[in-house]
């Protein structure tokens, strides 16, 4: 009797699904069936949720427009945010904790262009549009910054400051500014556990960092490195803040607790890059994304405190790209790229513990080359030759 029990033991493993071939990419999916899709972005929710911006030329109008739903079911038919026969540019999108989708995206409106925002529920339903940047200065492309404090914020660059705004209650309130945040700075930021914005910016060849809280002011600025550029910022799950940067030699990067101040920044990649990006893991790994200056795509794992872990990665072995994207969720980070002459989009996912997935080929040819599709945690859209677009899920 007890050989009977553990042969039906095994029989039962050996036909349970594993949670490696739980879930694999879907073909691609149009969303998209007339007029001209461009500039995709993507997000995704704690709670499967999945949303997609874009916009889309349809005769002399160009319109903002959004499709949402989950990653596992169907997305709902999409939804017009904005029109105008004036430019329209840049959307961005970010998920609620409630599941919302909040939505920006720049439109010109008398003499410059304008930050406009909404959120649009599960359902379909939209809110109303907000205006968001007034006159006077232009604004640039809005980015929803990553946090730690369970709550969405916005902020985008003008041409002396920077704006930041959270989504709160359903609305965006209160607002707070700095000229770090200025277009020229290539600003960047991320928001710690207790609300802090974490601003990081370049100047005069030199990198920045000041903090501040909506409604408030900003810190004084402080030095993180006399020589750098092209910052980036990512926030761990307990809130601590990682920047980076490029030098000469390498990326370097620098930790701060949440509540705290910047550690000493160290060289976390020792390789001359043309790109690089860095995200906090769900299990609170920082992982280092960047291509070399042959063109090599390489991943480095990092400790909290920026130690690294083993070396760097050869993510795609015998490929050329120009850059790279990336995205989490609790239970692992994507890591997106297309290849530079053909455009083939390739993505891979990177679990806990340093489980790197097997290479995912999601398209044999796109117009991307070397750049990155709109990435989100399990989905990645582009748009094709032919203006749709397009979408894969991991599901």
């Amino acid at each position: 009797m007890r050989l009977r029990s553990v042969l039906l033991a095994v029989v039962a493993l050996a036909l349970a699904p594993s949670a490696a071939s739980a879930a694999s990419w879907s073909s691609p999916q149009a969303l998209t069936r007339s007029g001209d899709a461009f500039e995709p972005a993507l997000a995704n929710g704690t709670n499967g949720g999945v949303a997609v911006a874009y916009l889309r030329q349809l005769g002399s109008a160009t319109r903002t427009e959004l499709r949402n739903g989950t990653l596992s079911g169907t997305l709902r038919a999409p939804v017009v945010l904005d029109s105008s026969t004036h430019a329209i540019f840049d959307p961005a999108v970010a998920i609620n904790f409630d599941g919302r989708a909040v939505v920006a995206w720049r439109r010109y409106f008398e003499g410059n262009h304008r930050v406009r925002a909404t959120s649009v529920r599960r359902d379909g339903h939209v809110g109303p549009v907000k205006q968001l940047s007034g006159g006077g200065e232009s604004a640039y492309a809005p980015v929803f910054p990553q946090s730690a404090d369970g709550q969405v914020y916005l902020m985008w660059p003008r041409r002396t400051f920077g704006q930041f705004v959270p989504f709160a209650g359903g609305v965006f309130q209160p607002f707070t500014a700095s000229p770090g945040g200025a277009i020229g700075n290539e600003p960047v930021a991320a928001v710690d556990a207790t609300g802090a914005i974490v601003l990081v910016w370049e100047s005069g060849g030199a990198i920045m960092t000041a903090t501040g809280r909506p409604g408030g002011s900003f810190s004084a600025p402080t030095v993180l490195a006399a020589a750098g550029r092209d910052p980036q910022a990512t926030v761990l799950p307990n809130g601590t803040v990682v920047a980076a940067w490029k030098s000469d030699s390498g990326v370097v990067a620098a930790a701060r607790p949440s509540g705290g101040s910047f550690a000493t920044p160290v060289t976390v990649a020792d390789a001359t890059t043309i790109a690089a990006r860095v995200i906090g893991s769900g299990a609170g790994e920082v992982m280092l994304s960047y291509v070399d200056s042959a063109r090599h795509l390489w991943l480095q794992r990092l400790t909290p405190a920026l130690a690294r872990v083993g070396s760097p990665f050869d993510l795609a072995p015998g490929q050329q790209t120009m850059d790279v994207a990336l995205a989490r969720d609790p239970s692992a980070v994507f890591v997106s790229w297309s290849e530079r002459e053909s455009g083939a989009i390739h993505v891979r996912r990177l679990a806990a513990g340093g489980i790197f997935g097997t290479m995912r080929t999601i398209a044999p040819r796109s117009l991307l080359r070397g750049h990155p599709p709109a990435t989100a945690a399990g989905a990645l859209a582009w748009v094709n030759g032919g203006g749709t677009l397009l979408i894969s899920r991991y599901r």
